[in-house]
């Protein structure tokens, strides 16, 4: 390095400077060093993303996902360099952290990363990547998106985005018989039949209709009267549903 050009001496400096900076026990100094990494050079990506994945207080953590989302191309690949074997790491928080700033990408990569996770054994991890997915309209994400409604983890974030993907790719028929086929799994919970009856109110067309009304009938009278609630609300689109099917009436028709 003595024979470097001052200008490697500068890189070699502010890098130091972050390491320490990062390092530090106070969470101000660690914010500060964050935020002041404006380029998003490659060697400070990897300092960052190695930072926010040992980083549990809430404000540098916001700060070093700013600064790392200001990175672009090479230094993006690089942050999910670090993200991605993370995603295997024997503690839960590292994990966690790890699928968390790789959602926050909106990278080709990183969306494969996402793709990758949805088999994953850790449930957070795979909620995580399945909501990011969804977000992205991705339908790569239902299955697991079901399966949250079903184990009720975040299932009111599920059911919104299990109706985000059916609008967009018109899959209500096949969200709802999914969950149809879910209610058929011999015993189901109470607590799992009242989610997937209320996450049906994300729902329209014939089949959601029909597994209201089977619903309604359900033992359980906050079943039951959940469903016949969410089915007078679906009534008037799942009728027009019909009409299309039978006669090939337009959907446009006056109502």
């Amino acid at each position: 390095m003595r024979n470097s050009d001052p200008a490697a001496w500068t890189e070699v400096l502010r890098i130091v400077s972050l390491i320490r900076g990062l390092d530090s026990d106070d969470p101000s100094r660690r914010q500060q060093s964050a935020l002041a990494t404006a380029d998003g050079s490659a060697p400070a990506v990897g300092l960052l993303a190695e930072a926010l994945l040992e980083e549990d207080d809430p404000n540098v953590s916001g700060a070093l996902r700013w600064a790392l989302r200001r990175s672009r191309g090479r230094a993006s690949d690089d942050a999910l360099a670090v993200f991605g074997p993370a995603l295997t790491s024997s503690v839960a928080q590292r994990r966690h952290r790890a699928v968390t700033a790789i959602a926050d990408s909106g990278t080709e990569a990183a969306v494969a990363l996402l793709v990758g996770t949805l088999t994953h054994a850790d449930p957070v991890v795979r909620g995580h990547a399945a909501l990011a997915l969804g977000a992205r309209r991705d339908t790569r994400a239902i299955p697991e998106l079901i399966g949250m409604v079903v184990a009720g983890a975040h299932d009111v974030e599920a059911a919104e985005t299990l109706g985000a993907l059916a609008r967009d790719h018109d899959l209500d028929d096949r969200i709802a018989a999914a969950f149809a086929q879910e209610l058929g799994r011999g015993t189901v919970s109470l607590d799992t039949r009242l989610r997937l009856t209320q996450a049906l109110a994300e729902l329209r067309g014939p089949v959601t209709h029909d597994l209201l009304l089977t619903l309604a009938d359900d033992p359980d009278r906050r079943v039951a009267l959940t469903a016949m609630a969410v089915a007078r609300t679906a009534a008037p689109t799942a009728a027009r549903a019909r009409r299309t099917r039978r006669w090939g009436a337009s959907p446009d028709e006056p109502k």
